[in-house]
């Protein structure tokens, strides 16, 4: 716990991964993970009404596939998809002397992710490659405190990527590339960056760049 905090702390984790090699002429990777975090919020001090001493309860929990492949000696493509999944718990009772005595505040809140993700690579000259890929996201809120709604609120992203990399010279390495990114709230942007990297010396290196998103 922390000094002058209510209560005490307390977290469970466990991680997982996996890799399997021969899986559809490719690689696989997999991971899986959880946490658990019982945490003391608020204060015992009667008058604060709006922030009794309680237990807060944060949950998370994941899992990733990576699947690789090598078409040839110079094209790779990878597969992904994940699933994120996040709660929090966190309610009391309004304690002030008044005809709200007792009703309950709720701050709890659920989150969904799910993401499937393709990206290709391809090394064109032995100073030029590229990679591409297309991802959708889509998320999922449930917070009736913090949307003011009961039902799930949701958005879903497509993204479209694209990134080269040129050895211009033995030491100046330039990266150009770009997102497109489409989702139903807010419609359609693009994100491009231009980055340069000068290897002064064996160990040193200057990175410069600019980028807008």
């Amino acid at each position: 716990g922390l000094a002058g905090a209510f209560g005490r702390s307390r977290i469970q984790r466990v991680n997982f991964s996996s890799h399997f090699s021969g899986v559809g002429n490719g690689e696989l990777d997999f991971r899986a993970g959880a946490t658990d975090v019982d945490a003391g919020r608020g204060s015992t001090d009667p008058t604060e009404y709006g922030n009794a001493a309680r237990m807060r309860y944060i949950g998370a929990r994941f899992a990733q596939v990576n699947w690789n492949t090598s078409l040839d000696a110079d094209t790779d493509i990878t597969l992904m998809a994940s699933h994120t999944e996040m709660a929090n718990r966190d309610r009391f009772p309004y304690l002030n002397p008044s005809p709200y005595y007792g009703i309950s505040i709720n701050f709890s809140a659920d989150e969904y992710t799910d993401i499937l993700g393709l990206q290709w690579t391809r090394r064109l000259t032995p100073t030029l490659r590229v990679v591409s890929g297309k991802e959708h996201q889509s998320e999922l809120n449930v917070s009736p405190s913090g949307f003011d709604a009961r039902e799930k609120v949701g958005v879903n992203f497509s993204r479209l990527f694209g990134n080269a990399e040129w050895v211009a010279h033995p030491s100046v390495i330039l990266n150009a590339g770009a997102m497109f990114e489409h989702n139903n709230i807010s419609g359609d942007s693009v994100s491009p960056r231009l980055m340069v990297n000068w290897h002064a010396s064996d160990n040193q290196v200057v990175r410069a760049g600019v980028s807008t998103a």
